[in-house]
C-alpha cells in the first residue's frame, strides 16, 4: 500500500493581511531585505513586474500563482502596473520546520486554474474574521491555495521530515539549551554525523540555523510587539544587547530599531 504523507499536526496559520491591489513604480525596491517577516502568496490578474530573490529573477504575470518565502532579500521592479491578490501570512509556530511551510517544498510559480481567484476572493472577503465561521473560511482558502504550490514528494521534503522533532524543539526553546550534543541525542545520531546530515538538509550548520531562527523571531517581535531591543535580546538569550544588534544589522542590513521603524512606516 502506498504511504501517504500527512500534514504536520502543528500547522496553524497566522494571516496578517489578505487583499487585492494595484502597484506601480512606488513598488520598486533595490536589494532590500523584505520588511514583511511574512510568507506571501500572489495571484496576478493584470500587468507585470519582476522580483529578484538572490540570483533568481521571477517574472510576475497575469494568470499565475506565486509563493514567496519570508525573510528574503528582494529587488522588485514594476515599470507600468501590477494588479494582484495577495495574502501575507506565517505559521502560528513561527519557525518550526515541523510545520507545513518548512516541512515541504513549494513551487515559486504555477499556472493558476479557474478556482484560484475564487479562493482569493474568499480570503479577502473574510480577511477581518468576526467569528469562527469566517476564521475557518480564511484559513481554508489559504490552505487550498498552498495545495496548488506544494511539492509533496521532493527529496528535500523527505530529508527535512527526519529532523521534525529537533526543529520543533528549537522553535519552542530559543532561549533554552540548544547545544548540538543535546539535539543530536534527540535525533539518535552521534554529534558529528548529526551536524553533517543537518547541514546537507538545511544548508546551515546547527548553530547557524539556531542563530537564523533567533533573528527571524526577533523580526516578528520587532514588528508585532512593543518589547524593547534589550527585552528581545534577553528573551532570545543573546549574550548582550550590543551583540544582538550587531548580528541583526549584519543579517538584515538595518538595526533593530530601524527595522521596526521601517516596518511600521509602510
Amino acid at each position: 500500500m502506498e504511504t501517504v504523507q500527512s500534514v504536520p499536526e502543528s500547522t496553524a496559520f497566522a494571516i496578517h493581511e489578505a487583499n487585492k491591489t494595484v502597484v506601480r513604480s512606488d513598488w520598486n525596491w533595490s536589494e532590500t531585505v523584505s520588511v514583511y517577516p511574512y510568507n506571501r502568496v500572489y495571484l496576478v490578474t493584470d500587468g507585470s513586474a519582476e522580483l529578484t530573490l538572490k540570483s533568481k529573477t521571477v517574472r510576475l504575470e497575469a494568470g499565475y500563482l506565486y509563493f514567496l518565502p519570508a525573510y528574503q532579500v528582494v529587488t522588485s521592479r514594476c515599470n507600468d502596473f501590477l494588479e494582484h491578490y495577495y495574502i501575507h501570512f506565517n505559521t502560528a509556530a513561527r519557525d518550526a520546520a515541523s510545520d507545513l511551510l518548512n516541512a515541504y517544498e513549494f513551487n515559486t510559480r504555477v499556472k493558476a486554474d479557474e478556482t484560484v481567484e475564487h479562493y482569493f476572493r474568499i480570503a479577502t472577503d473574510n480577511r477581518f474574521p468576526k467569528n469562527v465561521a469566517e476564521h475557518l473560511r480564511l484559513d481554508a482558502a489559504l490552505r487550498l491555495l498552498l495545495s496548488f504550490l506544494i511539492i509533496p514528494e521532493s527529496h528535500k521534503t523527505l530529508q527535512k521530515q527526519r529532523f521534525a522533532e529537533v526543529i520543533r524543539y528549537i522553535a519552542e526553546n530559543l532561549s533554552g539549551d540548544l547545544s548540538v550534543g543535546k539535539l543530536a541525542a534527540m535525533a539518535n545520531f552521534n554529534r558529528s554525523y548529526f551536524s553533517v546530515l543537518f547541514r546537507q538538509t538545511f544548508g546551515l550548520s546547527p548553530k547557524a540555523y539556531i542563530l537564523n531562527q533567533k533573528l527571524r523571531r526577533a523580526q516578528i517581535l520587532l514588528a508585532e510587539t512593543e518589547l524593547s531591543v534589550t527585552e528581545i535580546s534577553d528573551a532570545l538569550a543573546f549574550e548582550s544587547n550590543t551583540y544582538f544588534s550587531r548580528l541583526f544589522k549584519k543579517k538584515n542590513l538595518l538595526s533593530p530599531l530601524a527595522y521596526r521603524k521601517r516596518f511600521r512606516g509602510l
